[in-house]
Formats: structure tokens, sequence, C-alpha cells
């Protein structure tokens, strides 16, 4: 697994649509409290105010691969194994299009 300076950097795909909900709700809360607190107060910079700590909030919570992203992680299908023992078959087929021919050649590598 994947960590940087001991925490683990990962989000699985329902922690990513988590984390992209979370940013927008809060921002969105944020910006709309702070236009009608700003609004009503007379006072656009606190708006701006507003709207920089829900900035701030939100790369709080969902920059870090906190463990309530990683909650479903990818089970990866096990690898198959290959039932041939020569693997580094090569095929060529070339067609002449005069006669209508086409000839294969395999060649396999010589043990």
């Amino acid at each position: 697994m994947n960590t940087f300076m001991g925490f683990p950097d990962y989000m699985d795909f329902e922690g990513q649509n988590l984390a992209e909900n979370l940013y927008a709700i809060i921002i969105v809360g944020f910006a709309a409290v702070g236009t009608l607190v700003g609004y009503f107060m007379n006072d656009f910079l606190i708006t701006l105010y507003f709207l920089g700590v829900g900035v701030i909030l939100s790369f709080i919570v969902v920059v870090p691969s906190w463990p309530i992203f990683r909650r479903s992680p990818l089970n990866w299908q096990t690898p198959q194994q290959d039932d041939t023992t020569n693997t580094n078959t090569t095929t060529t087929t070339t067609t002449n299009t005069n006669t209508n021919t086409t000839t294969t050649t395999t060649a396999s590598p010589s043990d």
C-alpha cells in the first residue's frame, strides 16, 4: 500500500465521490451564509472571509485520505496463470494482393 509519511495516500471510488460531494457542500454552504451575512451587514469583505474559511475547511476535510474515504476498497482479481509454455511466439502474416495468397509464418525461439 502506498503511504506518505506513514499515512495512506489512496482513496477508493466511493471515497472520491464522498469527498467531491463534501467539498461542494462545504464551499457552497459557506458562500451562501457569507453572502447573507455580508448583505445584511453591508460588508463584502465578510462574504470573502466566509468563503475563505469554507475553502480552508474543505481542504482540511477532503485532501487527507481519512479512513472514511477508504471504506470500500477494490477487490482486485487474482492474476491467471498462462498454460502455454512458449510465450515468445511471433506470428507474421503477409498477403500478396496480386495473386490473393496469404502466407503465415510462426517462429518460436529455440531452446
